[in-house]
């Protein structure tokens, strides 16, 4: 579907983030076809998918800056009427009625707002609520403000606090469905690993996910959740230096994500590409630490194909290349980077710099 008034044009930059700004645009990167698809199951009040790349807190403001031609909103409502897309009018038709919604919609509106990457929204949105609450999606709600909260000041601890409190619950919560209580666990687990928590944390978490595996399907959105689990898990015999058994788990976790994408008739097409994002990242670091260099580069080259409109996989290939002393190729790949644009522009740019200085 074509955006309203020419959002989505020839020019590469405007057109491949428009869906931020029209909800509806389906050209570009992996992760701006997800933002067109949640506003197309948010229409039709269907299930919202899974999807796992966050959206930066300065996103909107590097697109306009990039692209004048795709305005600058604080609020979905600033966009002229005439400019929007059936989609992106009942989002703001959503948020008018923010005080009529049942907390079930509420909670429907803030996910497609965290992917438009509406963080302040959210917040203003949202009041502070009862994380105490018996309702799930009560919590639920709160936590997201908590989230948004986190998005816009990373440092803010009680924010930090309220979104790890409500996962953890989560998790434990046996009047949960399995599959909610098993994403929540390995979050978790990736949390403590990248945070720097004790490993103790991390095998916390990971025990408790273990158990929940074996009532989760191995189809459809249950590849994906399988998938989650290997790569998550896998930072237990990462933090202790046991490559072999990192390289098994992520087999395994690769296995199930290309399993699902290979589906017929997959309802979670997006969400099963959007998956390999974090996968082949992580394969390409774990290939790295363990010193097997031909591994690394296959898996970040992969990252490249994969997905060749989002400039984030050429900036891991470029900054492997960079680290291995490969500093003509590290630099072509920032300048690509540098070309696809937000977010990684100015990194990019910078980096291919340094390469030249350097050559």
């Amino acid at each position: 579907m074509n955006p309203p008034n020419g959002f989505a044009n020839s020019n590469t930059r405007s057109s491949r983030l428009a869906a931020y700004s029209d909800l509806c645009s389906d050209a570009g990167p992996i992760h701006a076809r997800v933002a067109a698809n949640l506003g197309v199951k948010l229409l039709a009040d269907e299930p919202l998918p899974f999807h796992q790349v966050a959206s930066p807190c300065l996103l909107r403001v590097l697109i306009s800056l990039e692209s004048p031609e795709i305005p600058f909103l604080n609020d979905p409502r600033e966009l002229a009427a005439g400019r929007r897309s059936p989609q992106w009018e009942f989002l703001c038709d959503q948020v008018e009625n923010w005080d009529g919604l049942s907390t079930r919609q509420q909670l429907r509106v803030v996910k497609v707002l965290a992917k438009l990457a509406f963080w302040e929204m959210i917040v203003a949105l949202v009041a502070p609520g009862n994380h105490d609450a018996s309702e799930y999606e009560t919590r639920a709600l709160a936590s997201r403000r908590d989230a948004a909260l986190l998005q816009l000041d990373p440092g803010d601890r009680d924010a930090a606090t309220g979104v790890h409190d409500f996962t953890a619950r989560t998790a434990l919560d046996e009047h949960l469905p399995g599959t909610v209580r098993l994403g929540a666990a390995v979050n978790l687990v990736v949390h403590h690993a990248l945070s720097g928590g004790q490993l103790a944390d991390v095998e916390h978490w990971a025990a408790v996910a273990e158990p929940l595996l074996g009532s989760i399907p191995v189809e459809g959105e249950g590849l994906l959740l399988h998938s989650c689990y290997w790569r998550g898990v896998s930072f237990v015999p990462y933090l202790k230096g046991d490559h072999d058994s990192v390289r098994w788990m992520l087999d395994m976790a690769e296995e199930a994500a290309v399993q699902a994408c290979d589906e017929e008739c997959n309802p979670n097409s997006l969400p099963s590409l959007e998956n390999l994002h974090p996968l082949l990242e992580t394969r390409g670091r774990a290939a790295r630490d363990a010193g097997d260099l031909d591994s690394a580069e296959h898996y970040y080259r992969r990252f490249v194909d994969h997905d060749p409109l989002d400039p984030k996989g050429c900036v891991r290939l470029a900054d492997f290349l960079f680290g291995t002393g490969r500093k003509s190729e590290a630099r072509n790949e920032y300048l690509r980077a540098a070309e696809l644009g937000v977010p990684m522009t100015t990194y990019a740019t910078a980096r291919a710099a340094l390469c030249l200085a350097a050559e």
